[in-house]
């Protein structure tokens, strides 16, 4: 884990903290923002290394896309899909520099995406295919 920050938000004796990690399988490895309902009173800091569970395909794109270039986009449409787990499922065409590219994974609740925002992607220009790496400062 690499930064944590809380929120306001308690359920069941559990509070909402927004978690920035380090996702790593062997020698490959990339950074993520995740939020979790952790139970209070758990000691949750920057250093801890906490098991997490993640698709094949969603770590081998990720990892792939984060290689790759990156920068600011803005949201032209969303759509949702249901739920991965916990987390609701999004369609999402972003625009940077005038060429769309498609996004299809889950978001962090907390910040939600919608037209308009602004989102620091990762992408490929031959596919289009592009992945959130930071979402906009509310």
């Amino acid at each position: 884990m690499i930064a944590t920050e809380e929120y306001p938000v308690t359920v069941g004796n559990r509070q909402l903290m927004i978690l920035e990690v380090m996702v790593s399988e062997g020698n490959v490895s990339f950074r993520k923002v995740n939020s979790l309902f952790v139970p209070k009173g758990l000691p949750v800091k920057a250093g801890v290394v906490i098991p997490v569970t993640m698709r094949k395909d969603d770590f081998k794109k990720e990892f792939a896309l984060q290689k790759g270039k990156q920068g600011a986009a803005k949201v032209v449409s969303v759509q949702f899909f249901g739920t991965l787990g916990e987390r609701p499922l999004a369609e999402i065409t972003v625009e940077r520099a005038g060429i769309a590219y498609h996004i299809n994974q889950t978001i962090e609740p907390v910040y939600g995406v919608e037209p308009g925002d602004e989102l620091w992607i990762a992408y490929d220009e031959v596919t289009r295919d592009a992945i959130i790496i930071n979402y906009e400062s509310k």
